[in-house]
């Protein structure tokens, strides 16, 4: 997969437009973006590059953190818990330091990709068939100063404003969710009902991410001998709560699917070792999941750190396999709906980043 990759977006057109870069290329999609030409070309290269660079990103991830979910390598060294870095190597100790000494590098296009649906409009209060009106208004725009708090909160060392963002994005988003996705259900079916409950998914998704974002900024309060400093020792529960909803995206459809399911996707999308690529998506949604609720509920931020990876990678890829390749050939409410997962799915995986980025100090 990476190698059809590759072909068609590093080598020029006249190469990958051969016998052999078609061959290779066709696999992927069934697509000929190849015949595109001018910055439309380069644009779509540029995007393949950087998917394959996430595939071998994928198998560093993999290659590099396997170790890390093994509680025997500390115990042999005499480190404490995994949560412990002593019997990490020293590259690895400098570079979790690095990282945690810039943290706000994966805090701040975090927070960024969270309100990206929100702030395309693709957050909204009514069904997709239903006329918008001064309702829907006045909850975009509400919806927009939250996030507009929660991005501004964090640049001007400003906690409070970060969490009232968090409580007003949450509220916004568990409004869209029960009266443009809830409420109706009972009575679709078929496709209309699967639609609807990916949406559901992914929505609770979004605001798991916004929950943990917001118990990590009520740790970060400086209010001694108020009244809310009762809540500000709880604030770690947010954490595993929004933790744990996040990966439900991730472990509902992995644990339906198997590993059988992702095969059958792989080969109706014409991926090369089909059994492979099946194998690697069941261990990045299942795993990860796992990864991501285990550390988060015993403490285990290295664990949780794992998971994180693994399902942002995952889901980059299949938000670009799945929803990105068919805007180009998809009109209507078809075009409509893709363009919904795109942005609700960048989401998360902002929603994931962020994560990592508070997990990593507790490294």
């Amino acid at each position: 997969f990476g190698s059809s990759i590759l072909v068609r977006g590093v080598f020029p057109p006249s190469v990958a437009s051969s016998t052999l870069g078609t061959r290779v290329a066709m696999t992927v999609s069934g697509a000929p973006l190849l015949a595109r030409g001018g910055s439309d070309n380069r644009m779509h290269r540029a995007i393949h590059a950087a998917v394959a660079a996430l595939l071998i990103a994928g198998i560093c991830c993999l290659a590099l953190e396997g170790p890390h979910l093994v509680a025997l390598r500390p115990a042999l060294v005499g480190a404490t818990s995994l949560s412990s870095t002593q019997w990490l190597p020293p590259w690895e100790r400098d570079y979790i330091r690095w990282w945690k000494a810039h943290q706000l590098l994966l805090e701040a296009p975090g927070r960024m990709l969270m309100v990206g649906a929100i702030l395309s409009g693709r957050l909204t209060i009514v069904k997709a068939s239903q006329p918008t009106g001064l309702c829907h208004r006045a909850f975009q725009l509400v919806a927009g100063c939250g996030c507009l708090l929660f991005l501004g909160g964090p640049l001007v060392r400003r906690p409070l404003l970060s969490v009232m963002g968090s409580v007003i994005v949450s509220v916004s988003v568990a409004l869209a969710t029960i009266t443009a996705h809830i409420v109706g259900i009972s009575v679709m079916a078929g496709e209309e009902l699967q639609s609807e409950l990916r949406d559901i998914l992914k929505n609770i998704a979004c605001l798991g991410g916004f929950l943990a974002v917001l118990g990590y900024d009520l740790q970060r309060l400086p209010m001694p001998g108020t009244r809310l400093r009762p809540l500000q020792s709880q604030a770690w529960v947010l954490l595993i709560i929004g933790h744990i909803l996040v990966a439900l995206v991730f472990l509902v459809p992995g644990m339906a699917l198997r590993i059988k399911g992702f095969i059958g996707i792989a080969k109706w999308r014409g991926y090369p070792a089909p059994a492979f690529m099946g194998l690697m998506a069941f261990l990045f949604t299942v795993g990860g999941a796992s990864c991501m609720m285990v550390g988060a509920a015993a403490h285990l931020p290295m664990t949780s750190c794992a998971g994180n990876k693994f399902c942002a990678i995952f889901l980059c890829i299949a938000t670009y396999s799945g929803h990105w390749l068919q805007l180009s050939s998809s009109t209507g409410d078809e075009h409509a709906q893709h363009m919904r997962a795109v942005a609700k799915n960048l989401s998360i995986v902002g929603a994931l980043v962020t994560m990592l980025s508070i997990d990593m100090l507790d490294l």
